[in-house]
């Protein structure tokens, strides 16, 4: 179907994996963050942040985080509050 594309896949979806680990060290690095709710993908220089964390000024933190990360060009923060849970 898409023969061009199959060709340059391989290394794109390699540099998306290689920015999406940039950024999530980045963001273990940060002060007081804790990024094990947190789940980064990349694409072409976008990221993509979804997932909880514990609160409002961690989700702009994170995007903050991410948009300082060489290779980004856009973050899209889908991130949400954590609100309990297995209490």
């Amino acid at each position: 179907m898409a023969t061009g594309a199959t060709q340059a896949a391989p290394s794109a979806k390699k540099e998306d994996r290689a920015l999406a680990r940039a950024v999530r060290r980045a963001l273990s690095r940060a002060q007081g963050f804790n990024v094990s709710g947190v789940f980064v993908r990349a694409r072409s220089g976008a990221v993509t942040l979804s997932g909880t964390v514990r609160t409002g000024d961690q989700i702009r933190q994170a995007e903050e985080v991410a948009r300082s990360v060489q290779g980004v060009n856009s973050v899209s923060n889908k991130l949400t509050l954590f609100h309990g849970g297995n209490g």
